[in-house]
């Protein structure tokens, strides 16, 4: 039960964020400065953030942008996946909340392919003069979910190389 609820709070989430950002915020504007014809949340000489509108038919970087409906295939069929994984098959404990939330997420940017054409992106980020790719709350959930299975995976893989010697 406590993964549905968290499964659903972070589609409500992203789904509300990108609802408002593509119904209040102008396209970004890169060459206007800060907050980039967007709204400022915080700057510093090394540090930027802001909440801005963008799109984007890819994935992160705006990779295989030039395929958008094979892409929208590809990820309905890992999403269908991990969920079929979440709801029949028992993942090890450590890595259920992670896999929950990378379907969510998924999902959050498979219902913006339906609603809008293309991933609604809103967070920007500037550090040390470094832009970052401009991403959404589905994108947070998935890259730390991704993150947090490959340092549980390594401190497993450790945990079982030191107990068979």
């Amino acid at each position: 039960m406590k993964k549905f609820v968290i499964f659903t709070l972070l589609l409500f989430f992203d789904f509300s964020t990108k609802y408002w950002v593509h119904h209040h915020l102008p396209i970004m504007q890169p060459f206007i400065g800060y907050p980039y014809g967007g709204m400022g949340i915080f700057q510093s000489s090394f540090f930027t953030l802001s909440i801005v509108h963008t799109t984007n038919t890819g994935t992160a970087w705006g990779l295989f942008s030039h395929l958008p409906n094979l892409l929208l295939i590809f990820r309905i069929a890992i999403t269908a996946g991990l969920l079929t994984y979440l709801l029949f098959f028992k993942p090890p404990k450590p890595l259920q909340m992670a896999i929950t939330l990378i379907a969510a997420g998924a999902l959050g940017n498979i219902l913006d392919f339906f609603l809008y054409g293309h991933v609604v992106d809103m967070i920007y980020c500037i550090f040390y003069k470094y832009s970052y790719p401009i991403f959404n709350l589905a994108d947070s959930a998935i890259f730390c979910s991704v993150l947090y299975i490959f340092l549980i995976s390594k401190k497993i893989k450790r945990h079982s190389y030191a107990t068979s010697r």
